[in-house]
């Protein structure tokens, strides 16, 4: 086996190891607003319902919030009557983004506007279409860079403007 061909199975044969499932946790995150431009752009509030704290991993300021990286959001269609992970208009493409380096942490109760805002092209969707935002959250600040314990938690349904 090639150098190169050894590299991309350890490479992705890592990635089958972290595809596992996770834990979900209890939290409410509503949608404040949705825009779309040349950009959709996302304002969300998202407030810790259960006992424990949860980090948020955030890349910047962004239109007066923590802007939520790429690699910590998954924008979701519905689609006959199951949620799915939107589609690339450019094929099997992922978005890239910022290392996960910075987080807020969220205890019980405290509520927290972030942003988020993706190209209005990047995915196959449609105007008026059910969607929802996935968001990766850990259970301590020293797990964000590593990815372990990463835990899920969900948006409300908004309308693709």
């Amino acid at each position: 086996m090639r150098k190169s061909s050894l590299f991309l199975f350890l490479m992705f044969s890592g990635a089958l190891v972290d595809a596992q499932p996770r834990v979900k946790d209890k939290a409410e995150v509503l949608i404040e607003d949705v825009r779309r431009q040349s950009v959709v752009s996302i304002r969300l509030t998202v407030k810790i319902t259960s006992d424990s704290k949860l980090f948020v991993p955030f890349c910047g300021e962004l239109n007066g919030g923590p802007e939520l990286c790429d690699l910590a959001v998954t924008v979701e269609a519905l689609s006959k009557r199951r949620w799915r992970s939107a589609i690339a208009a450019c094929g099997s493409a992922l978005p890239g983004g910022f290392p996960l380096t910075k987080s807020l942490e969220l205890t019980p109760g405290k509520s927290q506007l972030f942003v988020y805002e993706f190209a209005a092209d990047y995915f196959k969707l449609t105007r008026g279409q059910r969607l929802r935002l996935r968001l990766d959250v850990w259970p301590d600040e020293s797990s964000v860079a590593h990815t372990a314990e990463r835990r899920e938690i969900y948006s409300s349904q908004f309308s693709l403007p």
